[in-house]
């Protein structure tokens, strides 16, 4: 899957790349905050991903009680995601 920015989402189990979104669904959301298992958060741009829900996320932030330690671009597999929300304001595609 390669989305507008570039980026190439390849699955590791197959080795393939994956099929990249129609144009019809643009993404309209950018930041989003992704709650992971063992009480971690990070929040960041949403670069990609594939049907087994890894992320690409860039500008990443990871939150730790009080901490915030900015950590670039980052790939979380999709077993590790509890939970994801759009910061942003959802506009749907007419």
């Amino acid at each position: 899957m390669e989305n507008s920015n570039g980026f190439r989402i390849i699955c590791l189990k197959h080795r393939k790349a994956l099929p990249s979104l129609p144009d019809s669904m643009p993404m309209t959301v950018h930041f989003y905050t992704v709650k992971l298992n063992a009480n971690r958060l990070v929040v960041g741009t949403l670069r990609g991903f594939d049907q087994f829900m890894n992320l690409v996320i860039d500008n990443t932030v990871e939150t730790n009680n009080n901490e915030k330690n900015e950590i670039g671009m980052v790939v979380i597999r999709g077993n590790s995601v509890v939970m994801i929300e759009a910061l942003e304001p959802v506009r749907r595609a007419q």
